[in-house]
């Protein structure tokens, strides 16, 4: 065969067929949702290189790496969606949601 071939492993607690069946209410800093509103968010833990080894772009901020651990500040990448919705600024990487 010819081209390069990139090598790449990364693990994921669901498949990406399956779609996400873990999720969490959520509070997002500065955020005060409607009455009634649904705050619950779908989560998926995922190890270092996951969206390179999948081919998704990340489009702001970086991708999580081995010094993302249990014992360093806490680290998210949420999707468009969820960026649209929650933090209107142009640049969502300073914002914070629990």
């Amino acid at each position: 065969m010819r081209g390069r071939w990139r090598q790449s492993v990364s693990s994921s607690d669901e498949t990406p067929i399956q779609g996400c069946c873990w999720w969490d209410p959520i509070e997002v800093e500065g955020y005060t949702p409607a009455p009634g509103e649904n705050m619950k968010t779908y989560f998926d833990r995922v190890s270092p290189d996951y969206f390179r080894t999948m081919g998704i772009r990340v489009l702001r901020g970086r991708e999580f790496t081995a010094r993302d651990t249990l014992t360093s500040p806490p680290v998210a990448i949420v999707n468009e969606s969820f960026a649209r919705r929650f933090f209107p600024s142009p640049s969502p990487r300073s914002e914070r949601f629990a």
